[in-house]
């Protein structure tokens, strides 16, 4: 029936969020040398799955809100005719900047809570700074490829590669930001990377 596969993917769909969630705890923790964390009992995998969704959620509804607020700056872009040119380059200009002020800002969220670790919020803008243009000039290239290819289907095979290797890169360049604060909250505390 239609309610058990929901229920099972639901729970697959959870299942996941969290696992993505813990790995990348995981990996921050093994960045910043914190010990390997064992989790046993019920209770705790509960909670800390539990976690792993609740930030799987949060940056699903920050993704939705981005969108909505560039949505919105859309639809605020058509009520204005078409002769009416400086109000259609302030919000061409605001509907991307929304997107840039919130990257660094999620990120350091990432940077300073995923970690087990006390960082300094310093280094962690900084860090989340690096992380967020290596993420747009990434995104860039790849929407360079997207707006360049003809629809076939061997660009549609080449867009499935390039989609994947856009994953693996997008995670390494996070990975690497997370590098970045570590050195630098590094330097902060005792004056040398």
């Amino acid at each position: 029936p239609s309610h058990v596969t929901g229920i099972v993917g639901l729970v697959l769909l959870l299942w996941a969020g969290s696992s993505l969630f813990m790995e990348l705890q995981n990996d921050l923790n093994d960045i910043f040398g914190v010990p390997y964390d064992q989790t046993t009992g019920i209770l705790n995998t509960v909670k800390k799955r539990g976690l792993g969704v609740l930030w799987a959620f949060a940056l699903g509804l920050i993704l939705v809100v981005v969108l909505l607020l560039n949505n919105i700056w859309q639809f605020l872009d058509g009520l204005f005719p078409d002769s009416f040119e400086p109000a259609h380059r302030l919000i061409g200009l605001f509907t991307p900047l929304v997107s840039v002020i919130l990257l660094p800002v999620v990120i350091a969220l990432f940077l300073q809570t995923l970690t087990q670790v006390k960082v300094r919020w310093r280094a962690v803008w900084w860090g989340s700074f690096f992380t967020s243009v290596a993420f747009l000039v990434a995104s860039y290239g790849a929407s360079i490829y997207f707006r360049l290819s003809n629809p076939s289907a061997a660009t549609f095979a080449g867009a499935v590669f390039v989609i994947l290797l856009l994953a693996y890169l997008l995670s390494a360049v996070f990975l690497f930001g997370a590098e970045v604060t570590k050195a630098y909250d590094r330097h902060l505390e005792n004056g040398r990377v």
